[in-house]
């Protein structure tokens, strides 16, 4: 709050009884839900689980001249190729592969020649019927059981279900199930009862339909498999081919062992494995692989030169890896721990592996569904999806190793109040498919069209002052300030001169320039290069060395033997004459320096500095030279005690100071000279100056505050203007380490 001296007591009492009052309402009731009609762009990559190889992936290595040994060593990692002869353990011969979804009935025809229907108990060869082409035939389930129908005549039945197809001249006779969508030309077909329910001993208790099974030996499985288009390179079918053989030999294997009392097979559908993508996907004879006349012969070729190999771990062993595949990564594979959160340490080749080959393909952010997709909705459907009344925020907070999201913090309103919830990219995958939003992986990059606060930050000041650099003065400056990173004074009281002059503060050592900070002032191209204080804190080398990189620039120096005489210097360049407000805070206070700049900015007057026990005669001279009409003082009486302040009502016949309990306070009363519905407030830590220290100038264009607030909460002090300001834009200076996530996410619920 702003405090004259002519203030009566009775104002004080009432407005510090008025404050927590204030306070508790603006947290009760923040601003911040956006329209159910903006809309929210959600952009990723990939398609599928994300564990293993990408087939995506696996086509880009290819294309590049990667053979089929370097994919998988790349993607199972650690991971070697051979034999399944000599695994460890054996799959079961031959493989039954069905699907578990139960049918009342199943019609079926064959195709280039004859095939016998056998009834329960007869043999190939033995066989009661014989479908030949173009003959309609039919198996139907009842309670009863199973009735075999040909042209719509009944030739068996009801009875046992147990019913086979046999033929011979494989592949070239066909059998051909329109409800399955498939033609088999390989192995033999059975027709099963469907499982209800199971008894704990996973034996059928009821019935609830017809099912088929194929039964086949593994090679001849692989050939009809649908899990990659043949058109691409041999080395990444054979990639994939060797990875779909080791999958069926695992799963084959194991589930024998767990189904043994089942006969080795899974009750839901009495089958090794399934024929969709819960397992792979087997098609039989079908387009993508035998049936094409142009690309077929290579996928054969892809399983007969492959045949037998398989991918263990450790390489040169003999154990059976767990090959999971999927389309596209989005990026880069994830740790199987993070996706289904199995023990990392029994699959330690199933890690997170680079794949920069995945988009390689895309034309364009959106422009291929499977490789970069976008999906544009409403902030009111999302809203609906997580149970919300109004939508505030999404942030993505953290990311796997991968980069795809772990944590999505969703923020809104419920019956009136804040409330917020977390999720993986799964999960929030999850929700919004239950929405009818076609997000088609947990990859996601970006979600865009919500207002959430910029950042502008690096890996360390120095960074972080060019990154506001850049982001604020895209098109370069004339005249660019550099100050010390290794102290405050002269970057902060410098940031209002940068900002009159409309110029950027970049950071340096006192003997280096950050390699960040060159390549920003190469980028400005400025006429006029400004330093901040004497050779003690920026030598005569590095002053040369800034002049060095833009031909024709001009370094000059601003400085005086203390930090009160470089602020004086700062002020003399840039106010020539009289103005109607002087700011003044105490040198050893880097906190209300930080939030003093941008109000004396705001005011177009100069930030000055005094000591705690003096007015420097500098500073006493520029005052008398400016003849301010008001001075205002930032800081409590432990920075600028009161005889300081009494001694400055000679030079300004209205001396006020703003000051607070702490330095969050000081900064949230100083935001009090900004009006309500200020377009851009600007938000760094308290705790520190580093990433504030080219703030003030950057603050200084927007002409909006600096809020200080804690690494992980803000302040109520804070909040109560937040809350008054209703900002369009928040900026925060620094990164997350420095401005937590959580504290990110708090901000956002104040813009409007």
């Amino acid at each position: 709050m702003v405090v004259t001296r002519e203030r009566s007591a009775l104002k004080i009492r009432l407005r510090r009884a008025i404050l927590p009052m204030a306070l508790a309402l603006a947290a009760a009731a923040p601003a911040g839900a956006v329209s159910p009609d903006t809309e929210v762009t959600i952009k990723g990559g990939g398609w599928g689980h994300g564990v293993g190889m990408p087939q995506y992936g696996a086509r880009g290595m290819a294309d590049e001249g990667s053979s089929y040994a370097d994919i998988l060593s790349h993607f199972y990692l650690g991971t070697g190729l051979g034999a399944l002869a000599e695994a460890a353990v054996a799959p079961p011969q031959p493989l039954k592969v069905g699907i578990n979804k139960a049918f009342p009935s199943l019609s079926f025809s064959a195709a280039n020649g004859a095939v016998e229907v056998c009834l329960p108990g007869e043999v190939a060869g033995a066989c009661s019927h014989t479908a030949k082409p173009g003959e309609a035939w039919a198996v139907a389930h009842s309670g009863a059981g199973c009735a075999l129908t040909r042209s719509a005549a009944r030739v068996y039945g009801p009875g046992d279900c147990d019913i086979s197809l046999e033929w011979g001249n494989q592949p070239g006779v066909r059998v051909a199930f329109p409800a399955l969508g498939r033609i088999f030309a390989r192995g033999r077909v059975l027709f099963r009862e469907q499982c209800d329910q199971l008894d704990p001993m996973y034996r059928c208790k009821a019935s609830a339909g017809l099912h088929v099974t194929v039964e086949l030996g593994i090679e001849e499985y692989l050939l009809g498999i649908g899990e990659m288009p043949i058109s691409w390179h041999g080395q990444a079918l054979r990639a994939q081919v060797i990875a779909a053989r080791t999958y069926a030999a695992r799963f084959a294997a194991a589930r024998a062992v767990k189904y043994a009392l089942n006969g080795g097979l899974r009750p839901d559908c009495s089958c090794h494995l399934v024929w969709s993508t819960s397992d792979q996907v087997y098609r039989g004879w079908h387009g993508l692989n035998e049936g094409n006349a142009t690309h077929g012969a290579a996928w054969r070729r892809a399983v007969e030169d492959t045949t037998g190999e398989v991918v263990v771990y450790p390489a040169g062993g003999n154990l059976l890896a767990q090959t999971f595949y999927f389309s596209n990564s989005g990026g880069a594979t994830e740790n199987v721990s993070d996706v289904w959160r199995s023990n990392q340490v029994l699959y330690p080749y199933l890690v997170t592996r680079p794949d920069p080959w995945s988009g390689a393909y895309a034309k364009g952010d959106c422009a291929v569904s499977k490789l970069r997709w976008c999906v544009t909705t409403t902030a009111g459907v999302i809203a609906a999806a997580f149970g919300l009344d109004a939508l505030a925020t999404i942030n993505i907070r953290e990311r796997y190793e991968s980069g795809s999201p772990s944590v999505i913090v969703v923020r809104g309103l419920r019956r009136g109040r804040v409330v917020e919830s977390r999720h993986t990219g799964s999960q929030f995958r999850d929700k919004l498919r239950g929405a009818r939003l076609d997000i088609r992986s947990h990859h996601i990059y970006s979600i865009g069209g919500l207002r959430l606060p910029e950042r502008f930050f690096g890996r360390d000041r120095y960074e972080t002052a060019a990154a506001a650099s850049k982001a604020v003065f895209r098109g370069g400056s004339d005249v660019v300030y550099v100050g010390t990173g290794g102290d405050y004074p002269d970057a902060l009281a410098g940031g209002v001169a940068a900002a009159v002059e409309s110029a950027p503060v970049l950071l340096v050592t006192r003997d280096l320039v950050p390699a960040v900070t060159r390549d920003e002032i190469r980028r400005l191209s400025p006429s006029r290069i400004v330093v901040l204080g004497g050779e003690g804190v920026v030598s005569s080398q590095v002053a040369a060395l800034l002049g060095s990189y833009v031909p024709s620039v001009t370094v000059e120096r601003r400085w005086g033997k203390t930090r009160y005489e470089t602020a004086v210097e700062v002020s003399k360049s840039v106010f020539a004459g009289e103005v109607g407000t002087a700011y003044v805070t105490g040198g050893l206070s880097f906190a209300d320096a930080m939030v003093a700049g941008p109000a004396a900015i705001r005011d177009n007057g100069p930030l000055l500095l005094v000591h705690p026990d003096v007015i420097p005669t500098a500073v006493k001279a520029e005052l008398a030279r400016l003849k301010p009409e008001r001075i205002v003082v930032i800081g409590g009486a432990s920075a600028v005690p009161q005889g300081v302040f009494s001694a400055l009502g000679r030079y300004a016949s209205d001396v006020t100071r703003i000051a607070g309990g702490d330095r969050y306070a000081v900064g949230a009363a100083v935001a009090g000279v900004f009006p309500a519905g200020t377009e851009t407030i600007y938000v760094a830590v308290g705790a520190d100056y580093p990433d504030a220290l080219a703030g003030g100038a950057i603050a200084g264009q927007d002409l909006g505050p600096v809020f200080l607030v804690h690494a992980r909460r803000i302040p109520d002090s804070v909040k109560w203007h937040l809350n008054r300001i209703g900002p369009k834009r928040i900026v925060i200076l620094g990164g997350p380490a420095v401005v937590s996530g959580a504290v990110a996410d708090d901000l956002s619920v104040y813009l409007e």
